[in-house]
């Protein structure tokens, strides 16, 4: 059966049939479940976690995570920062709905990659989009699937074009998609490259440290549950435990590293008798 004609959300393991087959790149995969995290970057404290299947999109459950945690903490976090899976269109309309400022990579266009790239221009005015040797769009269709629309370049003047190499590797024109929220997105861009922006994208590492713990250090990498919901009592119980550590560790008596391996166990020898 070829790789498109398979089902998109098929069951992978009949005794576990709950969780999908994910993937971390595109030669990456795995099977299993992932949790999404609600980390708070003042006190290293997991506000909230979530399994999902390894074929769900991030950010599927972002605001719902935030609501509670305005709802059950009685706090309305000021920004929620996130990395480039979270950055489309629809979450950072949930997170304005919320009154929430989300801070995320802004994703790559759907154009032809190329060094020439960022100095295209869109005149919102005109409805047309400027390439950087000065030539205007000559039509436009309509994405459904991407949501916004693809302009196309003149053939005649794309084939002509000194630049053409560094441009486009299309046999035919130079087509530009420009998304249904193109201001929201530039709006995004201009932030993530002002001071405050990149301070807020500067705590992204301290997440990934906790996400490090969870997985690598108290055994979220290989669960024991074959269900999501057993699941979901294995994640609360592991936040639990990271949180607690946290707490010690800022509030407490200084605490001593933890062991964690039977191999760095050093023990000394009693002195034989005579």
């Amino acid at each position: 059966m070829e790789r498109t004609d398979k089902p998109q959300d098929r069951i992978v393991n009949a005794h576990a049939p709950d969780i999908r087959r994910g993937a971390k790149s595109k030669k990456l995969t795995f099977v299993g479940d992932k949790v999404e995290t609600l980390v708070s970057a003042e006190t290293g404290l997991i506000l909230s976690a979530e399994p999902m299947a390894g074929n769900a999109s991030d950010g599927q459950k972002m605001a719902e995570m935030v609501r509670d945690v305005m709802e059950h903490h009685g706090v309305c976090p000021r920004e929620v920062v996130a990395d480039g899976a979270y950055g489309y269109p629809k979450y950072r309309r949930q997170m304005e709905e919320l009154g929430v400022r989300l801070t995320a990579p802004v994703p790559v266009p759907h154009n032809a990659a190329g060094p020439l790239q960022e100095r295209f221009r869109y005149d919102s005015r005109q409805d047309v989009v400027i390439c950087p040797e000065g030539h205007r769009s000559v039509g436009k269709f309509y994405n459904p699937r991407m949501r916004g629309h693809q302009y196309r370049f003149d053939k005649a003047a794309c084939t002509g074009c000194p630049v053409r190499s560094l441009c486009t590797t299309s046999r035919s024109e130079r087509s530009f998609f420009i998304s249904d929220h193109y201001d929201m997105m530039q709006q995004a861009k201009r932030y993530n490259q002002s001071e405050a922006g990149q301070a807020a994208l500067s705590l992204r590492p301290r997440i990934e440290r906790v996400h490090n713990a969870l997985k690598n250090h108290h055994g979220l990498k290989h669960p024991r549950s074959k269900s999501r919901e057993r699941f979901r009592t294995e994640v609360i119980l592991t936040v639990m435990v990271v949180n607690i550590k946290t707490i010690l560790k800022r509030v407490g008596e200084k605490v001593g590293s933890i062991i964690r391996h039977a191999s760095r166990v050093r023990t000394r020898m009693a002195p034989v008798c005579p």
